[in-house]
């Protein structure tokens, strides 16, 4: 009973872990304009747009208006 309790919360852990990147990636593709890398370099990130540059044919290809 133990170790179908451990197997348990890995897959759990692992799924929720999915979930959360999943998350993000769709966070970074669809809706940041800096916010991402707004902690490391301030506000010349929402200036540059370094992620939405770099997603951005993704972006529309994946129907999220931008501009």
């Amino acid at each position: 009973m133990r170790v179908r309790v451990a197997v348990l919360r890995r897959e759990t852990w692992w799924m929720g872990l999915s979930v959360a990147a999943g998350m993000l990636g769709l966070f970074a593709l669809g809706f940041d304009q800096g916010q991402l890398l707004s902690p490391v370099l301030g506000d010349v990130s929402y200036q540059l747009n370094v992620l939405h540059e770099l997603v951005h044919d993704a972006r529309h290809a994946a129907a999220f208006p931008c501009h």
